[in-house]
């Protein structure tokens, strides 16, 4: 592609701070920069089913809910950890992999109603109250 810089690193800080490799998140392997602007983001592909839903969970072995629940749950509190926000912490965020892995995405910063208060959006307390509705899906 003309123009594009495809090279991961050039030119930006490196990421020290990665978490662990038992959190359930795909991780930044560089960017795509047109000039002097971010164009996007490369990240590790997900091969996925689908995303969480109430639907999928209602299908779903007890034993393997139970699972999500801990990766969920798990991944959000590694993030907070390392004060890392969520953001938009909802159901349709959760994609669940070929091999029933359940992986956090979307960390734009933005939230929807009805899973997220307006007033707790992009804090610690707005994830935990997403994450208990989505929670309250799997269970």
């Amino acid at each position: 592609m003309r123009g594009w810089n495809l090279e991961p690193t050039k030119g930006l800080p490196r990421l020290t701070y990665l978490p662990p490799p038992q959190a359930f998140i795909c991780r930044l392997h560089g960017v795509v920069r047109d000039g002097n602007g971010l164009a996007g983001m490369l990240f590790t592909w997900i091969n996925n089913k689908g995303v969480l839903s109430k639907a999928r969970a209602n299908q779903s072995s007890v034993e393997l809910r139970r699972r999500w629940a801990t990766q969920i749950s798990d991944t959000v509190h590694i993030l907070h950890d390392r004060n890392i926000i969520w953001g938009d912490a909802k159901a349709e965020n959760i994609l669940i992999d070929m091999d029933d892995n359940a992986w956090i995405i979307d960390f734009g910063g933005s939230y929807t109603l009805g899973w997220v208060d307006a007033e707790k959006a992009g804090t610690v307390e707005g994830d935990l109250q997403g994450l208990s509705k989505i929670l309250s899906i799997i269970s």
